[in-house]
């Protein structure tokens, strides 16, 4: 081999021909870009981690609790960022998970607070009054926070799994999925797992004040490709039978209860008889006396 193909061997870019073309394996010709081009298709299940952040203020003083739930299985009007826009693409979501953050700061200064944290069902949340009442649960979270000298405070960091709570996967039963009007609604499966996030003063009855921030990881599965405007959605519902029933009925009395002076006599109709034809020639002479 002479010197000068071998100088030209040795300054030929490394990976491709002149000019930076990259030779496509299995084929017989080079592309003449780097950058990629070819990529997926909309998924029809679409997982991703979806925030939502809550800001409590207790300043006036007060002696109830403040709560906060959080449903498993059930968004209960509370949407997190981005979900509203995922909704126009996919018809159902899953909640598959729940992070929370909860973060307490004390701002009285004579008397501590007490924060839980845990998971019942939905009719046991909404019955609670007072954190003491889950604190010997298992699986729930306590804190005590110390009265306010600079920043008191606490913070509870806990990730509730939804077929752990629930002891079945999600997957297998229609109950769990969420279109976006079911989403907007509150929830109505009181049996379902629910966590409870709730501040209270630790002495019985006394007047408290302090802030609360909630910062939340909604991790969902997306599925079943939507087209709003060919979906049934955004129409009306359709008003169950027994409901047009009773307007029907109703309808039907309003009108026998109604009197005469209500109604509009309607004008009278004249009939005018048109003159009748009569051709001499098919008829008798007796028929004739008769019609004159």
């Amino acid at each position: 081999m002479s010197k000068r193909r071998a100088h030209k061997r040795k300054s030929r870019p490394r990976g491709g021909r002149r000019g930076g073309a990259t030779k496509v394996a299995g084929s017989g010709f080079s592309r003449p870009y780097m950058e990629k081009s070819r990529f997926r298709s909309i998924p029809r299940e679409f997982e991703i981690a979806l925030p939502y952040y809550y800001h409590d203020e207790r300043t006036g003083g007060q002696t109830t609790q403040a709560e906060r739930k959080f449903t498993l299985c059930e968004f209960d009007t509370i949407i997190p960022r981005y979900c509203a826009e995922l909704y126009q693409i996919y018809r159902h979501a899953r909640i598959m998970a729940i992070d929370i953050h909860m973060e307490v700061v004390n701002t009285s200064t004579s008397e501590p607070l007490l924060v839980a944290l845990g998971v019942l069902p939905l009719v046991n949340v909404s019955a609670i009054t007072d954190p003491k009442q889950i604190i010997s649960v298992p699986g729930t979270t306590v804190r005590q926070v110390g009265v306010s000298q600079g920043m008191s405070r606490t913070a509870i960091t806990r990730r509730f799994v939804t077929e752990k709570m629930l002891g079945e996967l999600t997957i297998g039963s229609q109950t769990y999925l969420q279109t976006y009007s079911e989403a907007l609604s509150s929830a109505v499966w009181t049996e379902l797992p629910c966590i409870y996030a709730g501040t209270i003063a630790a002495k019985n009855g006394a007047t408290w004040t302090g802030i609360i921030d909630y910062r939340v990881t909604y991790h969902l599965r997306f599925s079943e490709l939507n087209v709003p405007s060919l979906g049934i959605e955004d129409a009306p519902p359709a008003q169950p039978r027994l409901v047009r029933r009773i307007r029907m009925h109703e309808t039907e009395q309003e009108e026998e209860d109604m009197g005469d002076s209500d109604w509009t006599k309607p004008p009278s109709v004249v009939n005018q008889k048109r003159p009748l034809k009569v051709n001499p020639n098919n008829v008798s002479g007796a028929s004739l006396r008769i019609l004159k």
